[in-house]
């Protein structure tokens, strides 16, 4: 949760032109390029993208430690601000991965990770709970053994058993340790091998204690995953899922799924993008981006400052783009919008502001 004064300051930099008044709240941050799985829908490692994926050993890297100190310090003056450790491979194949938590906390940051859940076994989950990870989210892409198989290449019903186990040791150690972190999100990108089992998640959510439950489109970038793709009456179960949970906790999730879809592909034509309002990614080359899905680089740690980076002129560029009348022709030239991960956010952001005077 973000502090008064942190949308404060956001509001009053909307207000003002193109220079943020406020840090970025969020870091995403990429860990590794490494990963132990070939999930069918990902962009960076599915079987499906050919040489295009980061399964060539030559490409595969870790960010360094080194590098990853710099930041955090550099971050202690935005505080309370989250870091995401996250990536295009798999964060918990970081040997350090445990040390950056704890560092991130020692600067006075909130710390989640996104991870795919099969590498959390006893030692990782009970270092992770004794670290202070504040949240992690386990990606599923499948809430049975048998859809497993079919979108787990290679790994199938072993990654869902392996996954199920990660989960259980987290409600295991986080009840001894009688702590309410780290939250659990369990999070599912809605496949025709998921739509229609949607409830799946929430009983596996239900069944190992985790806080909440959400949910993303299924990105198309190529033909051979538009077979994969969820058909129209899966996704109107979607909405009849809402209304029976619309009591409970979970159900929330479903909301911002039923959001995306409702705004669509393309969202630049709904709503701007304010991204660059709040957030930033670095690669693991020290590279700075506004998010995941843009390809233009705003700068680089290895040799400016984050303070530096965060108003510099492309930084300002890139938040002028978002807010233009013309948005949906300039960033799509940098970036892949469709089904943009921010649409919640920037949905949040341009109901409170769409009616001032900016």
């Amino acid at each position: 949760m973000n502090t008064l004064k942190q949308k404060l300051a956001l509001l009053f930099g909307l207000l003002t032109g193109d220079t943020a008044r406020n840090g970025p709240l969020f870091v995403a941050i990429d860990v590794t390029q490494r990963c132990n799985l070939y999930c069918l829908g990902c962009i960076c490692h599915s079987p499906l993208f050919g040489d295009k994926s980061n399964n060539s050993e030559n490409i595969q890297k870790d960010l360094s430690f080194e590098l990853y100190q710099t930041l955090c310090n550099q971050l202690k003056s935005y505080a309370p601000c989250e870091i995401i450790l996250i990536g295009e491979g798999e964060p918990l194949l970081h040997p350090r991965l445990v040390d950056m938590v704890r560092l991130a906390k020692q600067s006075g940051l909130k710390v989640r990770i996104v991870t795919n859940g099969t590498l959390l076994d006893r030692s990782m989950v009970s270092q992770l709970v004794e670290a202070g990870l504040d949240r992690i989210d386990v990606s599923l892409w499948a809430v049975n053994p048998d859809d497993a198989v079919e979108v787990y290449p290679k790994t199938g019903r072993k990654t869902f058993e392996r996954q199920m186990s990660g989960l259980s040791l987290l409600a295991e150690a986080k009840h001894e340790a009688k702590l309410n972190t780290p939250k659990v999100l369990l999070h599912q990108p809605i496949s025709k091998h998921s739509a229609g089992n949607v409830g799946g998640l929430i009983e596996i959510a239900r069944k190992y204690q985790c806080n909440q439950v959400s949910f993303s489109p299924l990105r198309v970038q190529n033909d051979s995953l538009l077979e994969h793709a969820p058909e129209g009456e899966q996704l109107e179960q979607l909405s009849r899922l809402r209304d029976e949970l619309k009591n409970d906790p979970l159900g929330s999730g479903l909301d911002d799924i039923l959001l995306r879809y409702k705004i669509g592909e393309n969202v630049l034509s709904h709503q701007p993008c304010y991204v660059g309002w709040f957030h930033l990614r670095v690669d693991v080359n020290g590279k700075v981006m506004a998010c995941k899905m843009c390809s233009k680089n705003i700068g680089d740690l290895n040799q400016n400052s984050l303070a530096e980076i965060w108003n510099n002129t492309e930084m300002k560029k890139f938040r002028k783009a978002g807010r233009a009348k013309n948005r949906g022709d300039l960033l799509p030239k940098i970036c892949e919008c469709n089904y943009c991960c921010h649409v919640v956010s920037n949905h949040k952001i341009h109901s409170k502001i769409k009616w001032l005077p900016l």
